[in-house]
């Protein structure tokens, strides 16, 4: 493999990490057992189970899309 091409994957790796962490830490403590941090509405979901729960679906996302992109690197 060319030095020149395999050069720029550890540092787009670890700017993925970054985000990622991010998302999870603002799931985290938007969370009932931390309750530092409140989304706006637009930017969580219920469960149709529970539906006073309020789930951090859009931090979920990229949390997740952080991960599997650092995994394909």
């Amino acid at each position: 493999m060319d030095c020149s091409t395999s050069f720029p994957l550890p540092a787009l790796a670890s700017v993925a990490e970054t985000p990622g962490r991010l998302a999870t830490d603002c799931c985290m403590y938007a969370s009932r057992n931390f309750g530092f941090i409140r989304l706006p509405d637009t930017m969580t979901t219920g469960s149709s189970i529970m539906p006073h729960k309020k789930d951090p679906d859009v931090d979920d996302i990229k949390a997740i899309s952080m991960t599997k992109l650092n995994g394909l690197l």
